[in-house]
């Protein structure tokens, strides 16, 4: 090939260019319209206004997030500072703190004082505040003078008073009263992350927050046995094995069934289902709960029985025993008062059985219920908690321990306090063998491991609440037949107990309660029996 034919058979090379970064060509006036994004009216995303990545971001965005519930706390008083340059914009004078950075960042008329404001806020960092407290207090001091001074902090009430109030919704604090009123918290904030303003059973330091400050001593190396335990003198006491018949020969458990059978077939079945649910792998929480029912009986109930003024039994599975003030369900007393972080009881025990008003007439669950607290119209007293979980392990027993504890120890505090009623309305003082009978059990199980507790209270010598004591009773495994025996016995004769002697005080306390003499409306239906 001639040397013209492979010069003309070269491809042309484009010219370079000297321009690392040629410019964009330039586009008509009417594309450069149609490229340009649409203008939007909806404010900035939420991770545009707070980058997640600094924690002064994140510590501004809990405090913010706090404070949007209840915008009334930042009045035009406490946010005067702000204010002043705001102008005449309603939004920033309404209070929107989710704004503040959006105003800021577009040039607002106060956005020096905003921005000085947020400064104040993320360098505000004391544990014991919440981090608005101190910004709104300068603020306050500084620029309102017009404020009622606030009024002197009450006297402390003694231990046995003290109540654990949480602090309101949307408030800067326990007692928010009015509008332009600081107030600071009664209990600390919760740390950065956190979405509640309480401990939960499940946290690592639940027991020292919580349990230890209310004086609860822990017994583990006890053991006992289960007539000795009660007290039971040879003719009472149930022999082993027994069916459940056995019960109904005594008068008031006629018409309870809530007893277990000890004899060796029924609990070889309980042993075996506990042997299948510990060595198959693809066991779960629901057939661990349905086991137990071998176990923890669930009494037959009827909204319509007849009236015969006998206590039954009422179990239920996973209810909330949050207090209610207002209705004699109060929490426990610190030691020293206040020393212990916030819990609000608001805990649901596997299972908790109560005593039942379901044998009696509603004018006497009517009058019981202006001295004792009673849930859903029927329920009353509770003295058996149980907690069960599915796995034994350190997580597991720690939760199981804590939450079992937290609920026996809300339920004795309450009975304490029906005891206390009665003996201030018959004028007397309170004596050692008061508190023998008030106690509260608690049943742990862990996978196919049990252990049974009991709580009494601790009271000084003129009855004043010092506390409690938690022992263990007893504890083996559910995989063998003696196993499932011994907490058959235990639970039959915590019931027997339950229905018959802590029922009989529970309803002596109520009437001490109530005025006697004459007829009704004078004297109390506390005091009806049936016809």
């Amino acid at each position: 090939m001639s040397e013209e034919a492979r010069r003309s058979n070269r491809v042309r090379k484009k010219p370079q260019t000297f321009y690392p970064n040629p410019p964009p060509p330039q586009l008509s006036p009417r594309k450069q319209k149609r490229k340009q994004p649409p203008t939007s009216t909806n404010p900035p995303s939420r991770a545009k206004r707070y980058p997640a990545n600094t924690r002064t971001n994140s510590t501004l965005q809990a405090t913010l997030e706090t404070l949007k519930p209840d915008r009334p706390v930042l009045s035009s008083a406490s946010t005067s500072r702000i204010t002043r340059a705001s102008g005449a914009n309603p939004n920033f004078n309404a209070g929107y703190p989710n704004q503040w950075n959006q105003w800021v960042n577009k040039g607002h008329p106060a956005r020096a004082a905003i921005k000085s404001f947020i400064q104040d806020i993320q360098a505000s960092q004391l544990p014991q505040f919440h981090p608005f407290n101190r910004a709104l207090a300068e603020a306050q001091s500084t620029a309102d003078q017009r404020l009622p001074a606030r009024p002197p902090p009450a006297a402390s009430p003694s231990s046995s008073e003290t109540k654990t109030t949480p602090p309101k919704t949307g408030t800067i604090g326990a007692e928010h009263t009015t509008k332009n009123t600081l107030v600071l918290p009664a209990h600390p904030f919760p740390k950065l992350g956190s979405s509640s303003s309480c401990l939960a059973v499940g946290d690592a330091g639940f027991w020292d927050a919580v349990i230890a400050p209310c004086n609860v001593k822990v017994e583990e190396d006890t053991r006992e046995y289960v007539n000795v335990h009660f007290g039971l003198s040879a003719e009472d006491q149930a022999p082993f094995p027994a069916p459940a018949s056995f019960y109904s020969k005594f008068e008031g458990l006629k018409v309870n069934n809530i007893f277990n059978d000890t004899t060796y077939e029924y609990c070889e079945m309980v042993a075996n289902e506990y042997k299948a649910l510990v060595s198959y792998k693809d066991s779960n929480e629901a057939e661990f709960q349905r086991s137990s029912y071998y176990l923890f009986k669930f009494e037959a109930r009827n909204p319509g029985m007849a009236k015969d003024y006998i206590f039954r039994t009422e179990a239920t599975p996973q209810g909330s025993v949050k207090p209610d003030p207002d209705e004699f369900w109060s929490t426990p007393p610190n030691f020293p008062p206040n020393s212990a972080e916030y819990f609000d009881y608001g805990i649901s025990p596997g299972l908790l059985y109560w005593l039942s008003l379901n044998g009696f007439p509603t004018n006497w669950e009517a009058e019981a219920k202006r001295y004792v607290h009673i849930r859903g119209q029927r329920k009353l007293c509770p003295y058996l908690a149980v907690e069960y979980k599915i796995r034994h392990d350190e997580d597991s027993s720690r939760i199981s321990m804590n939450r079992v504890t937290a609920a026996m120890l809300l339920c004795l505090w309450n009975r304490y306090q029906l005891r206390k009623r009665a003996l201030a309305a018959q004028g007397k003082d309170w004596k050692r063998e008061e508190n023998s009978e008030i106690k509260v059990y608690g049943v742990r199980v862990l996978a196919a491991e049990f252990n049974v507790w009991v709580m009494t209270p601790v009271v000084d010598s003129k009855g004043e609440w010092q506390g409690a004591e938690m022992k263990r009773l007893t504890g083996q495994t559910l995989q063998a037949v003696m196993g499932v025996q011994l907490l058959c016995s235990w639970i039959n004769e915590i019931n027997r107990w339950a229905l018959t002697i802590h029922a009989q005080q529970v309803k002596e306390d109520l009437q001490a309660c109530a005025p006697r003499g004459g007829a009704p409306p004078e004297q109390s239906f506390l005091f009806d029996n049936p016809s």
